[in-house]
């Protein structure tokens, strides 16, 4: 059961988020019982909780205001919990800046669903930061990939498949982590106008 959480998530249908999360809130209760402190499958559980928690406000968009607060206080909740054991465990990995990534967007839709403007504020610094984070760590992995990849031509050839990135995601993930950060610095401008 510990370790076939992720692949049940992945092929759980989005009209099955509920029955996801379910299974993942087990999952994460059982591993809280049996995990030392810092568990990789345990943050992997508690990432994916947090992403769909964070899918699920985003599908319904427009939903009930009660339901998307608690989906975005959870959503934050798990992220924070998968991006500092990552963090920890893994350092600058493309995995901290998954969760940094998605906890910076949870917090930057909390802005939408809260009307305390000082909050707002405080919201919108915290999510720049955590895509920033997850930017700097795509970029920093980017360059060091570029670097290798001029040096040793046969490097990724060589290497086993865990040693290998997807170069391509990378690319098309920090493409969309700008992408983030410039929606909030248009937010953050509209909000400064009113």
């Amino acid at each position: 059961l510990l370790m076939e959480d992720t692949t049940k998530v992945s092929e759980a249908s989005r009209t099955d988020d509920d029955g996801a999360i379910n299974f993942l809130r087990d999952a994460v209760a059982i591993r809280d019982k049996h995990r030392s402190e810092m568990s990789l499958q345990y943050s992997l559980s508690v990432h994916h909780l947090g992403v769909l928690r964070l899918r699920n406000l985003l599908e319904e968009n427009h939903g009930d205001l009660v339901r998307n607060k608690r989906n975005l206080d959870e959503a934050v909740f798990y992220l924070s919990q998968a991006l500092h054991i990552r963090r920890i465990i893994l350092g600058d990995h493309l995995d901290a800046a998954d969760s940094a990534n998605h906890l910076g967007v949870a917090l930057w839709k909390k802005i939408n669903v809260s009307d305390e403007i000082q909050n707002n504020k405080e919201a919108m610094v915290h999510a720049v930061k955590h895509l920033d984070d997850a930017l700097f760590i795509r970029m920093s992995i980017l360059e060091r990939e570029s670097r290798y990849m001029s040096k040793d031509s046969t490097r990724n050839q060589l290497g086993s498949p865990d040693d290998m990135i997807d170069i391509g995601s990378v690319v098309v993930k920090t493409v969309e982590n700008l992408y983030d950060i410039a929606r909030i610095h248009e937010m953050q401008d509209d909000f400064e106008t009113q």
